[in-house]
């Protein structure tokens, strides 16, 4: 006989099971009634007498009193020995035995992501609890909250997320949204879907220059547009971007790091395609996992040469070398890059710090 008295929630989705925890007590028709005959209790935080104490209490004023209990399964910091394992495991099921039928429990456990993909959940540390049941038949119902690893899977929990705030994702959007989140952190990427609805009032499907304005600092997308110029020759348009960008950002600290980046990136894609004629693998080098970063790449990359590209990235690193010494002002030295980036077919082979007429007059005499 399986009932709504006995729910356990667990997964690697930390946010989701919170949000799920706060349904399951968010049956109350007036907020007083909740105070009164709701308890959320952490049994890293507190023993198990807190946990019995609340739940045996007859609710106030209301048919049901309902409980959650934070890390019932496994409420100890790192392995606990087996005799006090049983001993906990055993009070829990006595407890649970013996609940009025007037209260309600909903157990959660948080569990640590799988180190590899093809890692599955370890489910013996919630056979002693599923495997129960009350005199009546009633036993836990099971829910699974996980943080999805790959991309199809996080397209589709964008997708469903967003729907239940009421909006509609792009393509695009999505794929933007994916590309420059940083790590994927469902509760940040909720935050960022409550204002994407917020900013389009509800009334329209979220497009990618919505998520430019709200959710991704411009730089982000402006890389893009310096790499582009450069790899076609465009000096000017390459000038004009980097200056843009530069008018609010750290040039050494923010910007160079970002240009690094993007041309190791499009140096590792050169590479597979140099050795194997192919990109299929990209999604392997890291920092390409998305389709959206990666597609870009790609298609940066036939720019370029990958003798060129290997010339490029040794000018950077002396390039960052000069500016950690002070040889050369940060601003004058990316900007003397990008001239010699997009001044020629090939990019030159010598250091971009060795003098030349082009560079000579830029250069600071070093401090020894």
């Amino acid at each position: 006989m399986e009932t709504d008295r006995f729910l356990l929630v667990r997964g690697t989705d930390e946010y989701a099971i919170q949000k799920r925890a706060k349904a399951f007590l968010n049956v109350f028709s007036d907020p007083t009634s909740e105070q009164m005959n709701s308890a959320w209790l952490d049994l890293t935080k507190q023993d198990i007498n807190a946990v019995r104490d609340t739940a045996y209490s007859m609710p106030f004023l209301a048919p049901m009193r309902l409980v959650v209990i934070e890390n019932g399964i496994h409420p100890f910091t790192g392995n606990a020995g087996k005799t006090v394992m049983d001993a906990y495991r055993k009070n829990m099921l006595a407890l649970l035995t013996d609940l009025p039928e007037s209260t309600k429990i909903a157990i959660t456990q948080i569990e640590d992501a799988p180190a590899r993909k093809s890692d599955k959940p370890d489910d013996s540390r919630f056979e002693w609890l599923l495997s129960w049941k009350n005199a009546n038949g009633e036993h836990f119902s099971v829910e699974t909250y996980s943080v999805p690893t790959d991309e199809v899977g996080r397209r589709k929990w964008l997708a469903q997320t967003a729907n239940s705030h009421g909006i509609s994702l792009q393509e695009n959007a999505i794929s933007a949204l994916l590309a420059f989140a940083g790590e994927f952190n469902p509760r940040s990427v909720d935050t960022d879907l409550q204002k994407l609805g917020a900013y389009v009032n509800y009334n329209r499907i979220v497009g990618l220059e919505d998520v430019k304005a709200v959710c991704v600092p411009e730089q982000a997308f402006k890389i893009f547009d310096l790499t582009d110029a450069i790899g076609n020759k465009d000096l000017a348009k390459a000038i004009m971007v980097f200056r843009a960008m530069a008018v609010d950002s750290d040039v050494q600290g923010e910007i160079f790091p970002m240009i690094v980046r993007q041309f190791r990136l499009i140096l590792q894609v050169a590479y597979l395609r140099e050795k194997t004629g192919k990109v299929q693998d990209v999604s392997k080098i890291g920092g390409l996992a998305n389709s959206f970063v990666a597609n870009r790449i790609i298609q940066q990359a036939q720019k370029f040469s990958l003798t060129s590209l290997r010339n490029m990235y040794q000018a950077l690193m002396d390039l960052d070398v000069a500016m950690k010494l002070s040889k050369v002002d940060a601003a004058t030295g990316v900007e003397m890059f990008i001239i010699e980036s997009s001044s020629s077919a090939e990019f030159p082979s010598r250091p971009i710090l060795e003098p030349r007429p082009l560079t000579a007059i830029l250069i600071k005499p070093p401090l020894y």
